[in-house]
């Protein structure tokens, strides 16, 4: 595996978390919410998406390399924000936590996820999702119809 710089010129940590998942597919960046939850109901699922601070500096990052019926997604906000969406009948999500945390709530349970979690995501149940600042992470969507 090769180290990538940051942009601060510090080499990251060798961890899974701060390597360049999907560097072979383009890049969607975005620095405003609303586009930044467009493009992503466009691409994955319709969904909400607000800010959970007052800092509004959000540095969205979204790779996706899609495998017919499986679907890889590397995802970032880069601000505390909130995640709400409706029940995906459709799909099943497999979110791995790769840095930061995420607080996932379904169905009445919370479930904290700090970095090296991995969560599977009930297609049937809407849910919620806190991501920090920091928080990268690798979804899997895999249609029902694969299972």
């Amino acid at each position: 595996m090769s180290h990538a710089t940051s942009q601060s010129g510090r080499n990251p940590s060798p961890l899974l978390g701060a390597a360049d998942l999907l560097s072979r597919y383009p890049v969607f960046r975005a620095r405003d919410l609303e586009l930044a939850r467009e493009y992503l109901s466009g691409v994955l699922a319709p969904h909400g998406l607000t800010y959970l601070a007052r800092e509004r500096r959000l540095d969205f990052r979204h790779r996706a390399a899609n495998l017919s019926a499986i679907e890889l997604n590397a995802l970032q906000y880069g601000a505390n924000v909130r995640i709400s969406a409706p029940p995906l009948p459709e799909h099943y999500l497999l979110e791995f936590q790769l840095a930061g945390s995420n607080m996932l709530t379904q169905g009445g349970r919370t479930l904290d996820m700090p970095t090296g979690s991995v969560a599977i995501i009930n297609p049937r149940r809407p849910f919620t999702k806190s991501a920090s600042p920091d928080s990268r992470k690798l979804m899997i969507r895999i249609e029902r119809s694969l299972l």
